[in-house]
């Protein structure tokens, strides 16, 4: 029964800030070429929001490829369960 019982548990990041920024400029050129395609005849209201959401969707993207192509780390997440 001791496995159920609660143990802390630390969340450890890195995060790296100039190669944040880096990933973050190349979404937001990315997401803005995206919404430009995508965008003709529609409001500025669904253009706002389909470039919130896209640009969401390609960081993440772009973090997984530099993370798993480049083997850059971006930000680091570390958990170390306490004793």
């Amino acid at each position: 029964m001791e496995r159920y019982t609660m143990r802390p548990i630390a969340f450890i990041t890195t995060l790296q800030p100039y190669l944040l920024g880096w990933v973050l400029a190349i979404s937001f050129f990315l997401t803005m070429a995206f919404v430009a395609i995508i965008s003709k005849n529609r409001t500025w209201k669904e253009i706002a929001l389909w470039f919130a959401g896209s640009w969401v969707v390609i960081t993440v993207i772009v973090m997984l490829c530099t993370s798993m192509v480049l083997n850059i780390h971006v930000m680091d997440l570390e958990v170390v369960w306490l004793q």
